[in-house]
């Protein structure tokens, strides 16, 4: 996906594993956020818990 779009890092993730970095993409006019999510139900939660408190502020931020 990073090599199909002009991604651009906007945060990171953080986890006892390190850093999973997250991107932005814009596709038709809509702005999309990637990241390679670990595996493992708590885990995949506790990431998504964190984008969304990131989303909030990124939102408030542009």
């Amino acid at each position: 996906m990073l090599a199909a779009f002009e991604a651009r890092k906007i945060g990171e993730i953080h986890s006892a594993t390190g850093l999973n970095s997250v991107y932005e993409v814009e596709y038709k006019k809509k702005r999309f956020a990637l990241f390679h999510s670990l595996v493992g139900e708590p885990i995949c939660v506790a990431q998504y818990e964190e984008l969304m408190a990131m989303g909030k502020e990124y939102a408030n931020d542009h």
